[in-house]
């Protein structure tokens, strides 16, 4: 008897805790719903592990994990007006500590950890950054900040690649 009524109570707390959806359920143009049953808005890409949702005015790669199977289909913890506030929140984060890194004489790396060089001037949208083989310009959007510091949102050899096809000889092409 005793044992019945465990497996009772842990049925019933297992069915009282949302399922997580499973990595098959995230697919391209699935409609993802918040914890109210209200659309927040479609998955547009899957990769990763992560979903890319757009709600129609912003997106976000959420984690599989922030799934779940609801009543409509797939369904997290934000309505598509929470999701739409925290996006803009962090975009504006992000914005913020890139502009406050994106000034002269900041070191940059590539975004693969490869010190690149110093920024020497910040002119609108164009960057120059005094690279080991000379100055090279980039353009604002190419730029964003870690945990370390500012980067360049393209790898040291993806950089090497570019310069070298401009008919610049770096230590990485010439090499």
């Amino acid at each position: 008897m005793k044992f019945s009524k465990k497996v009772a109570l842990t049925l019933a707390a297992a069915l009282a805790i949302p399922a997580a959806a499973f990595a098959q359920d995230l697919t391209v143009g699935a409609t993802v719903y918040g914890p109210n049953g209200g659309e927040v808005g479609t998955i547009e890409s899957v990769a990763g592990g992560n979903a890319v949702v757009n709600t129609g005015t912003n997106t976000a790669a959420l984690p599989g994990a922030s799934f779940t199977a609801g009543e409509k289909g797939l369904t997290i913890g934000f309505t598509k007006e929470q999701l739409d506030a925290a996006i803009e929140a962090a975009n504006q984060q992000a914005a913020d500590a890139l502009n406050a890194a994106l000034v002269a004489g900041a070191a940059l790396r590539s975004q693969d950890g490869v010190e690149l060089g110093t920024v020497s001037a910040v002119e609108g949208d164009n960057v120059t950054v005094e690279l080991e083989s000379g100055p090279a310009t980039f353009t604002r959007d190419q730029f964003a900040t870690d945990a370390n510091g500012l980067i360049v949102r393209l790898t040291a050899d993806q950089i090497a690649q570019s310069l070298a096809a401009a008919g610049v000889e770096t230590q990485t092409s010439a090499e």
